[in-house]
């Protein structure tokens, strides 16, 4: 089962991919990723990594937080605490 928080964020990737007017192909190209990797991001497909998280805000020219701005991500999907 893919994690719902994933799509949340794919889904702010491509609202901000939508406002600088870039297509999924230009993101690839400035993030140095292939496009079917930014498809699997915005459809909430992908665990991206910290590297990952850099990389499309430097392409986004946004502060790596914004990233985050708006992002409803609930309460913690699991029960057990973080040792």
């Amino acid at each position: 089962m893919r994690d719902p928080r994933w799509k949340i964020l794919g889904q702010r990737v491509r609202q901000l991919r939508h406002e600088r007017r870039l297509s999924q192909e230009d993101l690839a190209g400035l993030a140095s990723f292939h496009r079917n990797f930014i498809v699997l991001i915005e459809k909430g497909e992908r665990n991206v990594t910290l590297r990952t998280l850099f990389a499309l805000a430097d392409a986004l020219e946004v502060h790596p937080s914004q990233l985050f701005e708006g992002c409803d991500f609930g309460g913690p999907v699991h029960d057990d605490p973080i040792p």
